[in-house]
């Protein structure tokens, strides 16, 4: 679907992931995780500004707790990565 179609109904759902780009220069955005509710990742989210427009970021206790969850060993190995490597 052409970006200049899409509204923010087309995010409404859980579970729907919609890429933008090509790897390794690829977004993602999705609206369902594991391991993390929508309320949960609400609560302590940073709020990053670029070019005017707010960003809600899953905050890092809540994205090590998601990588966690997942049961992806590659997810595992980023979390223990982000664990030794930010004193945690």
């Amino acid at each position: 679907m052409p970006l200049d179609q899409l509204n923010e109904n087309d995010f409404a759902g859980e579970g729907i992931i919609f890429q933008i780009g090509v790897a390794p220069r690829r977004i993602d955005i999705i609206t369902q995780i594991d391991g993390v509710t929508y309320d949960e990742g609400d609560e302590d989210k940073i709020v990053v500004e670029v070019e005017e427009l707010k960003l809600p970021i899953l905050s890092l206790y809540k994205l090590i707790k998601n990588k966690m969850s997942t049961g992806r060993e590659k997810d595992e190995l980023d979390a223990k990565f982000l664990i030794k490597n930010r004193g945690l």
